[in-house]
C-alpha cells in the first residue's frame, strides 16, 4: 500500500535488459568512451530512484566522465546524466563512432520509447504480423538506410537514413513492411 503524498510512480522509459559489464580492470575513475548495449534511461542521479532525463538507444556512443558504485556520468548528444554501468560497453580511447554497429530499432511510441525490436543491414520483413501498424519512431545507428512501407510486400515506401523521433503523419502507426540497406 502506498503512503499518502508519494504521488504517481514514474513511468520507465526504456526496456532495460540486464547485461554485465566488468568495472575498469585498474579500478580507476572509469573515464573513456562507451556504447549503450541496449535502450537505457539516463538519470539525474546514480540510482533508479532518480528522475529520468533522457534515453540512450542501443549502440549510441557516449563519453564517460566518472563511474561510482556501478553508475557512470555520461556525456552524449542529449542531456548528460547517470547510466547504470551494466548497460555500457567500453570502446577504447578513440572517437567511439567507428565501433557502433549498423542497426535500426523500431519503437511503438514516439521519441524512441515503448516496446522495440532491432534489425541489422540487409534485414527485411514483408509482413510485420503483430507489429503491423504499430511503429511510431525509428532509431538508426551507423551508416544505413531503412525503407518503411505503408503496405505489406514493400509497397508505398519511404527511406530514412537518420533517426526519426516522430514519423510523418502518413506513416505514424501505418507501417506494414520494411527493408534495410547499407
Amino acid at each position: 500500500m502506498l503512503a499518502a503524498g508519494l504521488g504517481a510512480v514514474p513511468q520507465v522509459l526504456a526496456q532495460e535488459t540486464f547485461v554485465i559489464v566488468p568495472d575498469n580492470p585498474g579500478g580507476g575513475s572509469g573515464v573513456g568512451n562507451a556504447v549503450a548495449t541496449s535502450n537505457v534511461n539516463v538519470r539525474r542521479g546514480p540510482g533508479t530512484s532518480y528522475a529520468v532525463v533522457d534515453v540512450l538507444r542501443a549502440g549510441q556512443s557516449v563519453r564517460i566522465s566518472n563511474c561510482n558504485g556501478g553508475w557512470c556520468w555520461v556525456n552524449h548528444g542529449g542531456p548528460s546524466g547517470w547510466v547504470s554501468q551494466n548497460f555500457l560497453s567500453r570502446t577504447g580511447g578513440g572517437g567511439g563512432d567507428s565501433n557502433v554497429r549498423r542497426r535500426a530499432c523500431f519503437y511503438d511510441d514516439i521519441r524512441f520509447r515503448g516496446r522495440s525490436f532491432c534489425v541489422g543491414v540487409g534485414d527485411s520483413n514483408r509482413d510485420l504480423g503483430s507489429w503491423n501498424n504499430r511503429i511510431a519512431s525509428i532509431s538508426i545507428s551507423g551508416s544505413m538506410t531503412v525503407e518503411v512501407c505503408e503496405d505489406r510486400n514493400f509497397r508505398r515506401c519511404e527511406d530514412f537514413n537518420r533517426d526519426v523521433a516522430t514519423l510523418p503523419w502518413w506513416l505514424d502507426g501505418n507501417i506494414s513492411s520494411f527493408r534495410t540497406f547499407r
